[in-house]
């Protein structure tokens, strides 16, 4: 009988092992990526074909302009200054606005780029800025695990995913659907997973700053900076959302979707406002049906940024219309003294206060705001400044709405053989069973009494 045991490999020998496998692996991947990226450089081309020697401008876009650029490069990655060059170069239109720009600069002037970005395609810098466009910095790390980052720099290197960008770029590469797909025969759980890859956005938020300029993202990879990016927009770690009109669209297409979906943009995004004119533009302008759907608010209620206040009327019906909210997730509030204290004269007047503020009680819609820290699970509050008298009304009205107290209380006779002693009774225990009979006893005696 053969009593020979096969040895099992020792540990360096299944590093080796796995060390190859992993090596094949990335081979086989860097392979397929490289086909693909030629498959897509092929399309591309075709699709670009009939504008290349047109005298008037591309119909594209200039994040779209960027990401053909990459992917039509020899390069797997490019500045931004590149993707510029391979326009100029593909393009007749912008190769002669490029020779026009630098013909008219004067010979002097040495400080201007006539023929640069900003003269030439003035919008390719700001299409870094879009958040759906799929661009990687190759120096943040592998492209294979990086997060979508941009960079507006000239000189930083950039690529796109082959598979990214063809989506992005579906509506010249792709053609023409026919016939519509039967969306809602799909099973609930798959609809709900289409709905978050549709509505969910980065766990950083949205940011609004003031009314007209467009929703701001943090990107994901930097959430120190976050607050910061919402108060600035010209800021380099935020993002321009998709218009609320585009990021909704989904929407529009039946109530029964309308119904699915709603819930999944306003419950599961962290939604900022730089200050509180932002704040009371958004609730003034949302519908109740939306409001009470709101999940994690940031509200930074500070000195604002623009001249002027909301009128008094949309300030009022803002601070009423938060009451639709039901419950959220998180509230962060970020108060200061100094903001309702110094505030002047024609501020408070668009407030309806000629005098000015002495005391917390005396801001208006403190309530709404403490009735709405009080519906929150987590509620992070701090005061900015010197003062803290705002911050602590806010937690005492917090703390009493909480503990039944806000509407006020009531008292009641307790005790036994003649001896009598009171006590406070909150609301929510005057709902009980047995308090109720009591008071209906007394009114009882009393109008035999008045017979």
């Amino acid at each position: 009988m053969n009593t020979n045991i096969q040895q099992i490999p020792p540990n360096d020998v299944l590093d080796a092992i796995s060390v190859a496998v992993t090596e094949s692996d990335h081979s086989t991947k860097t392979m397929n990526i490289i086909a693909e990226r030629a498959s897509v450089k092929v399309d591309i081309m075709t699709a670009i074909k009939p504008y290349r020697r047109a005298s008037t401008k591309p119909p594209f876009s200039a994040s779209e302009l960027i990401v053909m650029a990459i992917l039509c490069s020899s390069e797997s990655s490019l500045s931004v200054s590149k993707t510029f060059e391979w326009a100029v170069r593909t393009f007749s239109y912008y190769a002669h606005a490029a020779l026009d720009a630098y013909l008219a600069v004067e010979p002097d002037d040495e400080n201007d780029d006539p023929a640069g970005p900003r003269c030439v395609i003035p919008e390719l810098r700001y299409g870094l800025d879009e958040w759906e466009v799929p661009l990687v910095d190759v120096y943040a790390s592998d492209i294979y695990t990086s997060n979508l980052v941009r960079n507006r720099e000239n000189e930083d290197t950039i690529t796109v995913p082959p598979s990214a960008g063809r989506v992005f770029l579906a509506r010249w590469l792709e053609p023409a659907r026919k016939g519509a797909f039967p969306f809602l025969k799909l099973p609930a759980e798959l609809r709900n997973v289409i709905y978050q890859m549709v509505f969910q956005f980065p766990s950083s938020g949205l940011g609004f700053a003031e009314y007209g300029l467009p929703m701001l993202l943090q990107r994901e990879a930097d959430d120190s900076r976050v607050a910061s990016a919402w108060s600035d927009s010209d800021s380099g770690d935020a993002l321009d959302a998709p218009p609320m009109s585009k990021t909704l669209a989904l929407l529009r297409a039946n109530k029964q979707i309308y119904a699915e979906a709603l819930p999944f943009f306003y419950r599961d995004n962290l939604f900022h406002f730089a200050d509180l004119a932002a704040f009371v533009d958004f609730a003034q302008r949302l519908s109740s049906e939306r409001l009470q759907h709101l999940g994690s608010l940031h509200v930074r209620i500070i000195r604002w940024s623009g001249h002027s206040f909301q009128p008094v009327g949309h300030y009022q019906s803002a601070m009423q219309a938060i009451g639709n909210v039901k419950e959220l997730k998180k509230l962060t509030l970020e108060v200061e003294d100094e903001y309702w204290f110094n505030m002047n004269k024609h501020c408070r007047m668009e407030l309806g206060r000629s005098s000015k503020f002495t005391k917390a009680e005396q801001i208006p819609g403190i309530k709404e705001l403490a009735k709405l820290a009080a519906k929150a699970e987590l509620l992070e509050l701090t005061s900015c400044g010197s003062g803290v008298q705002v911050e602590a009304l806010i937690r005492r009205m917090v703390q009493e709405i909480k503990a039944g107290g806000g509407k006020g209380k009531k008292r009641r006779r307790v005790g036994r053989s003649g001896a009598k002693s009171t006590e406070v009774v909150s609301d929510s225990e005057e709902g009980a069973e047995k308090p109720a009979k009591k008071v209906k006893t007394k009114r009882a005696v009393k109008v035999r009494s008045k017979d």
